[in-house]
């Protein structure tokens, strides 16, 4: 196994191959497992992440909202009277 960037980061999330980490200024993404990690244009600051199921991000903002998303860039905020998406139940 390679050695891992070191990055600033305050949550993990996803397989090991594919990981998904928050930062104060966004969200940063790596596809060698975590050898190298690019940033995700247009994501916002993230308190927490986790991934599911392929495909589909669970973030937690700084300020509590709860979003969606799939690849990281595009995201839907979650309303309290909804299911999870993208829960196993």
């Amino acid at each position: 196994m390679g050695a891992a960037s070191k990055i600033p980061a305050g949550d993990l999330a996803g397989p090991p191959q594919e990981v998904w980490a928050t930062r104060r200024d966004g969200l940063l993404h790596s596809t060698d497992s975590g050898a190298a990690f690019r940033p995700v244009p247009g994501a916002p600051a993230l308190a927490a992440v986790e991934q599911p199921t392929p495909g589909r991000l669970i973030a937690l903002t700084a300020d509590g909202k709860v979003l969606s998303g799939g690849d990281g860039t595009s995201w839907t905020e979650w309303a309290p009277s909804q299911a999870v998406p993208g829960a196993p139940y």
